[in-house]
């Protein structure tokens, strides 16, 4: 048996040294690392136990019991544990095992050498070493251990080991750490409430008091224990607490270095003023309707956004532009959302802790290609129960917020190093946002110094540089039509409608020059953005036909890139001999008998859609239906139809 358990012992070893080896210490191995350390203890133990002077045999019983009980602990705190990885414990238990079995053996030894008769002479009774009286001077030597310093302090008395063990090690070892750990609990509880750096300093000063008390009861529980044989107390108990030490003090020690480390540096981080993350910037709209939160949410956001809330109690819309940050300041401006019932609005980007403040608003609006992304919480040096811990925490809030199980399941597999951007239609149907958005709802803050700046922002688009390009000076007309309502305080959609007139009025003189394939090809363009406009809503699809949308936020990329792409070709061919004009009473014959194809609502909207502006429902159904009408003429009529439509003016562009 002793040379088995040797065997194998030393096998483990070599093989558990080669799993540290291929490890290299990677952060994605650390707990194989601290692991592979803990089961070297027992293990090593073990070997002593089997040499031919049996050394710390109950000491390698006790730890490799406590192998087998920390890893059933642990597993229990593991949510995706699998039970196959219990095969790793077989030579544990094989170690308690034979242990036992040598245990009992030199037990049986002992008995027998120690009561096997001595025969001096055969007329004598016999008699058995090991029972014979101690002599009295032996048992008066045996006194009562004393200190050699006694010491008055109580806690001076534990860190010597003058205390019993029993006191040092269930009352101040133990009892102790509870007290701590119920600290932390009620921390907990509060530390919601209270500002994020204040928090970080709280938990701070948590973690330094549990580190000076797991120091001071390790070492006075180790002292005790030393001493406990000389109080007359049984050697294996205090082998049993110096084992159990080593394993807490490893333990600490790996998650001190691996986790907490790098928890505290944040902490400190954010109690000192300096968060990483950064700091929210806040701005009104022009017409102070709407406040817009840009950047990440560090430490003192929830704070600033308050102060900004409370100097203008006239807002009714949060627009939100961040990429996340902190949850605790999320939650607290989501509290705000709640509690002033105010509106939120995404029409670029909004990810992680940022959907918390998205949820809280009354009405939940985003564009078609607005980004609203989730995923796992984050926190620098988060072990698996941190992460779980602060990823349900998460989920909960989400709950509340009303977002499905399902979609909750998406959220919780999805890493935090990665990022889950739902469809719209999942958006949509999970309720994160309550409507989609044409886009251009606020008068967003811009860095508009001038009218000139504006054109070059305008400059910008692809579609207003190439018009530019063909008809200088196209931009500069764009941005004095925006102005106007810019300087009005009028939301960005108006500022757009304004601008895309000017442009779709170029538009009209590259078309005289188009032949007819070109308008046809024009014709298919527009008719596929209005489906997609209805797609997103009715507004988006009556703005379209209005010739107010901005399709670069709200239509698919696509289509956008096909009406450029017709616009390039139309410029190339501007410079040939225009087209014959349309017979404008041809065209109108031909508009006459289509109209009596149409129900008199929709031909009264096609005859005058400025009066249908506040019916976007019928304007857009009127205007899907007129186009469709004309794609499906005979090719002679069609070009008729497409030529007065769109070479006469730029209407419907």
């Amino acid at each position: 048996m002793n040379r088995f358990l040797g065997f194998m012992n030393a096998l483990l070893f070599a093989i558990f040294l080669l799993m540290l080896f291929v490890s290299g210490g990677g952060i994605e191995q650390r707990q194989l690392v601290v692991g592979t350390l803990v089961a070297f203890i027992p293990m090593t133990l073990t070997m002593f136990a089997v040499e031919a002077r049996a050394r710390l045999l109950r000491t390698a019983i006790a730890a490799n019991a406590m192998m087998l009980a920390f890893f059933a602990l642990g597993a229990r705190q593991q949510p995706y544990f699998d039970p196959r990885a219990s095969v790793v414990l077989a030579p544990f238990v094989v170690n308690i095992i034979g242990l036992l079995v040598i245990w009992a053996r030199l037990r049986r030894e002992r008995l027998a050498a120690q009561y096997e008769p001595v025969i001096v002479d055969p007329e004598a009774p016999p008699s058995y070493p090991g029972l014979e009286p101690l002599p009295k001077e032996t048992i008066e030597a045996r006194e009562p251990y004393e200190p050699e310093d006694p010491a008055t302090n109580y806690f001076v008395r534990h860190w010597r080991g003058q205390l019993s063990l029993p006191v040092s090690f269930w009352v101040n070892c133990l009892g102790a750490t509870l007290v701590c750990l119920g600290l932390i609990q009620l921390a907990k509880k509060y530390l919601e409430n209270i500002s994020l750096r204040g928090a970080s300093a709280t938990v701070l000063g948590i973690t330094a008091l549990l580190l000076v008390v797991t120091v001071w009861s390790a070492v006075g529980a180790w002292s005790s224990a030393g001493h406990h044989s000389q109080r007359g107390g049984a050697r294996g108990w205090a082998a049993v607490v110096q084992v159990l030490i080593v394993f807490v003090v490893l333990s600490t020690a790996s998650n001190f270095f691996l986790y907490q480390m790098p928890q505290m540096r944040e902490y400190w981080l954010i109690a000192s003023g300096h968060d990483p993350v950064g700091q929210i910037e806040v701005r009104f709209s022009r017409d102070r309707q709407a406040i817009v939160l840009s950047g990440a949410f560090g430490a003192g956001s929830a704070s600033i956004v308050k102060a900004q809330l409370d100097q203008a109690p006239g807002i009714t819309t949060v627009v939100l532009e961040s990429p996340g940050g902190r949850m605790a300041e999320a939650v607290h401006i989501a509290r705000l959302v709640r509690q002033r019932k105010l509106n939120t609005y995404v029409e670029t980007h909004c990810a992680s802790a940022c959907t918390l403040i998205l949820l809280a608003g009354a009405d939940r609006a985003g564009t078609p290609d607005a980004q609203i992304g989730f995923h796992r919480a984050f926190f620098p040096g988060m072990d698996p129960q941190l992460d779980a811990a602060m990823t349900e925490d998460m989920l909960k809030k989400y709950r509340e917020a009303g977002l499905s199980e399902t979609f909750l399941d998406r959220v919780r597999n999805t890493q935090a190093s990665d990022m889950w951007y739902p469809a719209r239609d999942e958006l949509v149907e999970a309720h994160v946002i309550t409507r989609l958005s044409a886009g251009g709802e606020t008068a967003q803050p811009r860095k508009y110094d001038s009218q000139q700046y504006l054109a070059f922002e305008y400059a910008g688009d692809p579609i207003v540089s190439a018009i530019n390009d063909r008809f200088p000076g196209a931009a500069n007309a764009a941005a004095a039509a925006a102005w106007g309502p810019h300087q009005r305080g009028a939301s960005d959609a108006v500022m757009w409608a304004a601008a895309r007139k000017v442009i779709l009025g170029y538009y009209a003189k590259l078309m005289r020059n188009a032949d007819d394939a070109s308008l046809r090809a024009y014709l298919q363009i527009r008719l596929d953005q209005l489906r997609a406009a209805r797609n997103v809503n009715e507004e988006a699809c009556a703005l379209l036909a209005n010739s107010s949308l901005d399709i670069t936020h709200t239509l698919p990329k696509e289509l956008y890139e096909r009406e450029l792409l017709w616009l390039r070709q139309a410029i190339k061919a501007a410079d040939r001999k225009p087209a014959p004009a349309v017979d404008l009473q041809q065209y109108a014959e031909l508009m006459e008998r289509l109209a009596t194809r149409f129900s008199p609502e929709i031909a009264a909207v096609m005859k005058n859609p400025a009066a249908h502006a506040d019916e976007p429902q019928l304007l857009c159904q009127s205007t899907l239906e007129f186009y469709e009408a004309i794609r499906a003429l005979p090719l002679g009529e069609r070009n008729i139809a497409v030529r007065g439509l769109f070479q006469a003016s730029g209407e419907g562009k």
